[in-house]
């Protein structure tokens, strides 16, 4: 029991020192070799096969790109151009690199969520091209090859050394990966701590917005990840309702906070930057939830 508080508590309090510590934002490099980390411990433990494949998979991407796209024209047809927007960049977003990280550390198919996030990352790019000139109204040119090279850089390193290691003997890299398996969630805390570190400073900048606008986008960007991870376990349930969910809850907000900075305004980045506290708080509550039953098991 104890060790489930303090892994949910390490979560909430790795979120506060990085929203406490804006300055701590210059080191967000580090996020990107993280992230490289974790999925490198975590790819040395799966077994890629067809049968990992799921209609549930194809459903959430879909559903991924259908409500991001309802929300914006919801907003527009009640006049809200700027909300349809932070809508739009907010719910489009795919799963998160870290989303396997989670999984795993609360027990579900590691396999399920990385071929998620795989079948999530090449949709959802090849749909912006389409998409984000209609909801920015401007043309973007270069935008896959933008967003495939970032991504993939975190993806293709750490597959390429996992699968190398597996061919050389697959015991050994299975027996690394479980040994090196605890560390990733430390890894994790620290990135909070950078994540929150940029968020806040990326929000102090926009010390000029409104308080009643930010408390509204605060509250679409909850209602969103709540319904994401509803409705991610209602199309996984009963095999992989968990895996489902955390794949269409947890975001890689990083990406659509680039593309809104890029293609859109600061304003609309808002929308998947607070994401990042209401994903993490779901994430905590996810962990403490998994270690106390574990406990009462035992």
């Amino acid at each position: 029991m104890k060790f489930a508080v303090l892994r949910a508590v390490g979560l909430l309090l790795a979120f506060s020192v990085g929203s406490c510590l804006p300055a701590l934002h210059a080191y967000s490099w580090l996020i990107r070799f993280g992230l490289i980390y974790m999925l490198f411990v975590v790819f040395l433990r799966i077994e890629p096969s067809r049968k990992t494949l799921h209609w549930s998979q194809l459903f959430s991407v879909a559903f991924n790109i259908f409500f991001a796209y309802s929300l914006w024209q919801l907003f527009l047809y009640v006049g809200e151009e700027e909300l349809a927007r932070i809508a739009f960049f907010t719910a489009i977003t795919p799963t998160a690199t870290a989303a396997a990280v989670i999984v795993s550390l609360i027990g579900g198919n590691v396999t399920y969520t990385v071929t998620t996030f795989i079948l999530s990352t090449l949709c959802i790019t090849c749909s912006l091209p389409l998409l984000i000139p209609l909801v920015v109204g401007n043309p973007t040119p270069g935008l896959t090859q933008h967003v495939l090279l970032r991504v993939l850089s975190v993806t293709l390193i750490p597959l390429t050394a996992a699968v190398f290691l597996r061919r050389v003997s697959k015991p050994t890299a299975t027996k690394l990966g479980e040994r090196l398996s605890m560390s990733t969630f430390y890894t994790w805390i620290g990135l909070i701590v950078l994540i929150a570190a940029q968020a806040r400073h990326f929000l102090d900048k926009q010390a000029q917005i409104p308080w009643v606008l930010l408390g509204t986008i605060a509250l679409l960007s909850l209602v969103i990840c709540a319904v994401n991870f509803l409705v991610g376990f209602l199309l996984g349930r009963p095999q992989y309702g968990l895996e489902c969910s955390q794949a269409l809850g947890q975001k890689n907000n990083s990406y659509t906070v680039d593309l809104a900075l890029t293609y859109a305004t600061p304003l609309v980045a808002l929308g998947p930057t607070i994401y990042v506290l209401w994903h993490n708080l779901w994430n905590a509550w996810q962990l403490y939830r998994h270690d106390k039953r574990a406990l009462d098991m035992n």
